[in-house]
């Protein structure tokens, strides 16, 4: 599943996990999904989600070892993404620990920057369904741009 994240293309092979979690997985970062055919996918980052109990020589740097393959595993895979994703952005991103809305008539961004538990969260569950949902994580900033 190719994503864009932090507006760097992602990567993310699911053939080693269930159908049935990789289909929940394509639903819950299809807001995130490339089109096919709009990047290359060797200029992606490439993360791998493996099985419990892989040897410590078949994992990569950007991969993630399941705890357990019955689990739910949507809120691992996510603060792993997250992960890749800042990492990615590291150096020539400003990123924010913030919540972001998309206003979809001109398309510009409103972000809110608070630390954890002051209801960026809630921000984003009470607007949502008037903006579109951007993060309630972390929203980059090209300074280039």
């Amino acid at each position: 599943m190719l994503l864009s994240l932090l507006g760097r293309p992602v990567d993310l092979d699911l053939s080693q996990v269930s159908a049935a979690t990789a289909e929940g997985l394509e639903r819950a970062w299809a807001q995130c999904a490339v089109p096919a055919g709009a990047v290359d996918p060797g200029d992606a980052l490439r993360t791998r989600l493996l099985p419990p109990g892989t040897p410590r020589e078949e994992v990569g740097p950007g991969d993630l070892v399941l705890p357990r393959l019955d689990a739910d595993v949507t809120y691992a895979v996510s603060q792993h993404l997250t992960r890749v994703a800042i990492d990615s952005g590291a150096g020539h991103l400003l990123m924010f620990h913030a919540a972001g809305l998309l206003e979809p008539g001109s398309g510009e961004v409103v972000g809110v920057l608070a630390p954890s538990g002051t209801g960026k969260t809630t921000f984003c569950e009470v607007l949502g369904d008037r903006f579109g949902y951007v993060t309630d994580e972390t929203l980059a900033i090209d300074p280039s741009s």
